[in-house]
């Protein structure tokens, strides 16, 4: 059985490998790398401008926003979010809705006492005109961020959860 051994230092590496990984992470004789870091460079898609490598992305930030804004980001439904909350949508309502629901989160289970803000107020079938009790459910600021994104399920998941209660 043949031994492999890495050129820069003596250790013995597997099958197949050039270096071992001490001597690969610090990039040893490795064109590829200069004082620990990669020398490669990696251009935006769009403009052209050098961007960071580690950041594992084919644009620059400018242009990423650029493109991912308004109408053209995965998210966007028409504009919706600008539409005005109902008047019936207050401080005092959202309390009752807050104790109701315990001041827990109804889906994780934070309590409101170990998360760092109040939690959110969220319209389970994203009507902001529609304030009924059995409409709102209380959530914490990452639950309910993840909530705006595949709008079907989660409206069925909070009807299924308001339903047993």
């Amino acid at each position: 059985m043949n031994k492999f051994f890495c050129p820069d230092c003596g250790k013995q590496i597997w099958v197949g490998s050039t270096r071992c990984k001490s001597c690969s992470k610090k990039g040893i004789r490795n064109n590829s790398y200069k004082e620990g870091r990669c020398c490669k460079v990696y251009n935006c898609r769009d403009c052209g401008i050098e961007i960071d490598p580690m950041g594992r992305s084919i644009r620059c930030p400018q242009c990423y926003f650029k493109i991912n804004k308004g109408k053209n980001h995965g998210s966007w439904l028409g504009g919706i979010s600008k539409l005005p909350y109902a008047f019936e949508f207050t401080f005092k309502l959202k309390e009752k809705i807050r104790n109701r629901d315990e001041y827990k989160c109804q889906k994780c289970g934070i309590k409101e006492e170990n998360h760092y803000r109040k939690l959110d107020i969220h319209h389970i079938d994203y009507n902001k005109k529609n304030c009924k009790r059995h409409n709102l459910i209380t959530l914490c600021q990452s639950c309910h961020s993840k909530a705006g994104v595949n709008r079907d399920y989660w409206f069925a998941y909070f009807t299924y959860i308001m339903e047993r209660e």
